[in-house]
């Protein structure tokens, strides 16, 4: 999945990602679960790219995590 934003204030935006699974014999889909990224908080982060990579969890509907989801945004 790879997902495009482009934003002037990139300080300032966090994402709510939700994930669904789909199945072929059904044309409902279930919801599994949700991720935050949070914005960046500072313009160091901002002046070191290194910084801007996030490792956030995929929580479960239970609150138990699920996966790891990777986030390379490309400024």
């Amino acid at each position: 999945m790879i997902v495009k934003i482009q934003t002037f204030e990139p300080e300032n935006v966090a994402y709510h990602i939700d994930f669904y699974l789909a199945d072929e014999t059904t044309p409902l889909r279930k919801h599994i679960g949700f991720a935050y990224v949070l914005p960046i908080h500072s313009n160091l982060e901002l002046a070191d790219n290194k910084h801007l990579n996030r490792i956030v969890p995929i929580i479960g509907l239970k609150h138990n995590p699920l996966v790891l989801l990777f986030f390379f945004p490309n400024y």
